[in-house]
């Protein structure tokens, strides 16, 4: 019995449904107005990790769906919300998911309007809507553009690691993530081509590359010094954490070169770290630049069903 993996599964119900977008948000109109929206189901026996707590779970899953947004540079504006919970529950429990949806919600200024609960396995699904007649595409990269990310990678899924072997060592990144909303929505003019890095860095640049036509040359890894130190520490290679870990809402952007003194602007007035770490070329696929050359940046990132193949 054949077993598909998520991408297969999305083209099935692309396919059935006639589903043409390939965006991290949906575009549609209602009459001359243009909307978009964008959903994400957080599940908590698979997606919640050991140490985080019914807060900021709620608040992950609409930290997860605002990032989507960011990468488009739009700002979204309403939401529903669709919670299943098991038998026996307590108020308690409840009062803390609704604490942390409505704090992630003021945050990013969005306004619940209302939604669904249901008995069954712990999960949330938000849906989030916003007005605008165009996003930032995926692949819109042209070739001379320099690739950019907001903020050093890998502490995630270290972060990951280390909650899941019971220590605390950069939780925060995993317990309490942030969408880069307000850089994503001030920028959104220089950026030609943009995702958010939800699924792994590699696997976002070669999203990216693959729609636009192109060839990513990256000579920088985004990496700080402390995530090197603690995967020497567990004997595992630094780049596994930057590239492959994802669970990271950094927006991975490409941009005209003269547009770097504007971007570099924005992000010192909202205090976005941001990182060039290549360029757009001719051709496909990624590459990495290595101390014997580039070589090819294997394309992987987290999947849902990966386990299953």
């Amino acid at each position: 019995m054949h077993v598909p993996d998520e991408q297969e599964i999305v083209r099935i119900f692309q396919k059935k449904l006639r589903i043409k977008s390939r965006e991290d948000v949906e575009t549609f109109e209602i009459g001359n107005i243009g909307m978009v929206a964008s959903t994400d189901t957080l599940v908590f026996d698979t997606d919640v990790p050991p140490g985080m707590s019914p807060r900021n779970a709620a608040a992950k899953s609409v930290t997860a769906c605002a990032s989507d947004f960011a990468a488009k540079g739009i700002r979204p504006s309403h939401g529903i919300i669709s919670v299943s919970l098991p038998r026996g529950t307590t108020s308690s429990y409840a009062r803390q998911m609704a604490l942390g949806v409505g704090q992630a919600c003021s945050r990013y200024k969005i306004r619940m309007l209302g939604g669904d609960t249901n008995e069954g396995a712990a999960s949330i699904t938000v849906c989030l809507f916003g007005r605008a007649d165009s996003v930032i595409p995926r692949n819109g990269a042209k070739s001379g553009d320099a690739v950019f990310v907001t903020g050093p990678f890998g502490y995630a899924a270290a972060g990951l690691d280390a909650l899941m072997r019971g220590g605390r060592k950069f939780a925060r990144y995993v317990l309490s993530p942030e969408a880069r909303l307000e850089f994503g929505v001030k920028s959104r003019r220089f950026i030609s081509a943009s995702m958010d890095s939800s699924d792994g860095l590699a696997a976002t640049l070669h999203e990216i590359a693959r729609q636009s036509k192109k060839r990513m040359l990256i000579s920088k890894i985004p990496v700080r010094r402390d995530v090197i130190r603690y995967s020497e520490s567990r004997h595992v290679d630094s780049d596994r954490f930057v590239f492959y870990g994802g669970e990271e809402y950094e927006i991975v952007f490409t941009s005209p070169l003269h547009h770097r003194r504007a971007i570099m602007s924005w992000a010192k007035k909202l205090k976005v770290p941001i990182i060039q770490i290549g360029m757009v070329a001719a051709g496909s696929g990624v590459y990495l630049k290595r101390d014997n050359g580039m070589v090819p940046l294997a394309d992987d990132g987290w999947q849902h069903f990966k386990c299953a193949q």
